[in-house]
C-alpha cells in the first residue's frame, strides 16, 4: 500500500481486538486470575427434594429422615475459593473463631447449583470441611454463557455428616465450553470408559497384525498372498479410526487408483457405515496384481493384490471379505447367537440401539490372528464403538437440572 494510504498499524491493532474478542470464546478465560479448585458437590435435587418453603435453618432438617436429597458430582472446578484463615478469641464461651465465609465461582453452561447444596475439597481428606452454598447469583459472558457466582460458608468439620445422594455425577472439564457433556452420570462414565479402553486395545491389535514398515501401510494375507484394499484404507483416513489419544498414524493411499475409485468407494459397506444406510450391497471382491511402478508394493520381492469390485482378476474365486450372513442380519435386524460381536453393528445400523456387557465381552473371545475377516470387520467394530461414545457425549437437549 502508498505511503498516505498505509493501513499496517490499524489492521494490527484490528487484529488484536479480534483476538481479544475470541479469547473469550474459552468458558475459563474470566477466571484466568483465579485458582481453581477441585471439589466434591452435593447438589440439592430439586425434583426428589420435599421441604417446606417456611423452613429457614437447614440444620434442624439435617436428619436420617430428612427431606434434603442431593446429586453427587465428583471432580467439580470451583474458581475463587481463597484460603481459608480464621481468627480466634477468648470470650464468655471460651475459644470461638469468627464465621468462614467466601464466594466462588462455578463454569458456564455445566449444571445450575442450589442454594443449601454442599460441597468439599478432594485434597481435605481428614476432617473434611462442609460448605455450604447460602446463595446462587447468575452472570453472564460476553459470549452470552451463563456462570454462576456462589456464596458459602463452613458449615461443618467432621467425616459423620452424609448426604442423602440420590444420582452419582462426575464433571469433565476439558468438555467445558465444548458440544459434549461436561456432566456425566457414573453409569455413562463406565459405559464410555470400558468403550475407549476397548478401541485402544482394538487399534493396537490391528495395527500389530496387519501393517507393515516397509510398506508403510496396511495388508493382510489370503491363500498365501498378499492383499492391499483401498477401500479399507480409504475408511481408515476419512474416519481416522485407528488414531487415538497421542497415538497418531500418517495413512495414505499405497498405490495409484483407478477414476472409478469414488464410485467403488460409495457402493462399499464402509460407505453404508459412515451414513448408517442398513440397505448394505454385499459385492465380489477380487485381487488384480499391482502394475504401479511408483507404489511400495511394487518394490517387494513378493506379488502384492489389490483389491477391486470387479469381475476380472488373477485370482479364479472371489476373495472373501465380510460375512455376507452378516449383511442380511443388518437388513432383517438379526441376533448372532455365535459371533456375539456382530450385534454391535447391527445395533448401529438399526438405530443405535443400547450395547450390552456380552457384546462388549465377546470381542475379547475372538482369536486375533491375519486374516481377511477381522482385516475388514475390525475397523467398521471400531468406527461404531467410537460413534457410541460421541453419542453418549454430546448433548442432545439444553442444560437443565438432572432429573
Amino acid at each position: 500500500m502508498g505511503r498516505f494510504l498505509n493501513t499496517t498499524y490499524t489492521n494490527t491493532v484490528e487484529s488484536l481486538e479480534h483476538g481479544m474478542i475470541h479469547r473469550l470464546d474459552n468458558p475459563f478465560y474470566m477466571f484466568t486470575d483465579k485458582h481453581p479448585v477441585t471439589v466434591t458437590f452435593y447438589n440439592v435435587n430439586d425434583t426428589q427434594t420435599t421441604l417446606d418453603d417456611g423452613t429457614k435453618d437447614i440444620n434442624d432438617i439435617l436428619t436420617p429422615d430428612t427431606p434434603l436429597r442431593y446429586n453427587k458430582i465428583e471432580k467439580v472446578l470451583l474458581f475463587g475459593i481463597e484460603r481459608i484463615s480464621t481468627e480466634l478469641e477468648m470470650n464468655d464461651f471460651g475459644l470461638e473463631g469468627n464465621e468462614i465465609e467466601g464466594e466462588c465461582i462455578l463454569p458456564p453452561n455445566t449444571f445450575k447449583p442450589y442454594p443449601d447444596s454442599y460441597f468439599t475439597i478432594d485434597h481435605v481428606t481428614k476432617n473434611k470441611c462442609w460448605f455450604r452454598i447460602t446463595k446462587v447469583t447468575i452472570d453472564t459472558l460476553e459470549n452470552g454463557n451463563n456462570f454462576w457466582k456462589l456464596s458459602y460458608v463452613m458449615d461443618r468439620v467432621g467425616d459423620d455428616f452424609s448426604p442423602i445422594v440420590e444420582k452419582n455425577f462426575k464433571m469433565i472439564s476439558d468438555n467445558v465450553g465444548s458440544n459434549y457433556k461436561s456432566i456425566i452420570q457414573d453409569e455413562e462414565y463406565k459405559f464410555v470408559e470400558r468403550l475407549e479402553s476397548v478401541c485402544e486395545t482394538l487399534s493396537k491389535y490391528y495395527h500389530s497384525i496387519f501393517w507393515r514398515d516397509q510398506l508403510q501401510t496396511y495388508v493382510f494375507k489370503y491363500a498365501e498372498a498378499q492383499f492391499y484394499d483401498p477401500e479399507v484404507i480409504e475408511f481408515l483416513i476419512r474416519n481416522k479410526v485407528l488414531d487415538y489419544g497421542s497415538n497418531f498414524i500418517y495413512l495414505e493411499q499405497a498405490t495409484a487408483l483407478p477414476e472409478t475409485f469414488c464410485i467403488e468407494y460409495d457402493k462399499s459397506i464402509y460407505r453404508n457405515v459412515e451414513t448408517r444406510n442398513k440397505k448394505v450391497i454385499h459385492h465380489r471382491y477380487y485381487g488384480i496384481e499391482n502394475r504401479d511402478p511408483m507404489s511400495l508394493l511394487s518394490q517387494r520381492l513378493e506379488p502384492y493384490y489389490i483389491v477391486h469390485q470387479c469381475t476380472m482378476g488373477v485370482l479364479a474365486e472371489p476373495i472373501p471379505t465380510y460375512s455376507n450372513d452378516l449383511t442380511k442380519a443388518i437388513s432383517a435386524e438379526k441376533e448372532f447367537k455365535d459371533k456375539k460381536y456382530y450385534n454391535i453393528i447391527i445395533n448401529y445400523f438399526n438405530g443405535l440401539k443400547p450395547l450390552n456387557d456380552s457384546m462388549i465381552d465377546a470381542l475379547e473371545e475372538i482369536e486375533y490372528k491375519n486374516s481377511t475377516e477381522l482385516f475388514h470387520e475390525l475397523p467398521i467394530i471400531i468406527y461404531i464403538l467410537k460413534q457410541y461414545i460421541l453419542d453418549t457425549m454430546e448433548k442432545k437437549e439444553p442444560l437443565k437440572q438432572f432429573e
